[in-house]
């Protein structure tokens, strides 16, 4: 079994120069939501054609997603639907496991920019 990471997030431009190049050229698998960032698909964009140019990526309906998988075969990019968000009302606060979780198994982010 392998275990790997996994990097969340709304925007490339809040993640440093290095670390996006190097999430895009590992290979990371990709799940691109609607938007209208259109860098963010221009980014993408090699790993997108042939199934979507920018301007199809763009129109991404809303609680879908393009799926950008890493295997050992070329895989085209595809269209995924997506469940809506859970409602607010039917939301279970976890947070406490996250910070519990946070203490017992990470490190403090200005702890990982000394390693960076």
């Amino acid at each position: 079994e392998r275990l790997g990471s996994i990097f969340a997030f709304h925007h490339w431009n809040k993640l440093p120069t290095y670390l996006q190049d190097n999430l895009i050229a590992g290979g990371v698998n990709q799940f691109l939501f609607a938007n209208d960032h259109k860098r963010t698909f221009e980014l993408a964009k090699e790993r997108l054609e042939p199934t979507f140019t920018v301007e199809d990526a763009l129109r991404t309906p809303k609680h879908h997603a393009i799926a950008i998988l890493n295997t050992n075969e070329a895989l085209n990019a595809f269209l995924v639907h997506m469940l809506p968000p859970v409602p607010t009302k039917d939301r279970y606060n976890n947070s406490f496991l996250t910070k519990r979780h946070a203490r017992m198994f990470g490190r403090s982010w200005s702890e990982l920019q000394k390693v960076l």
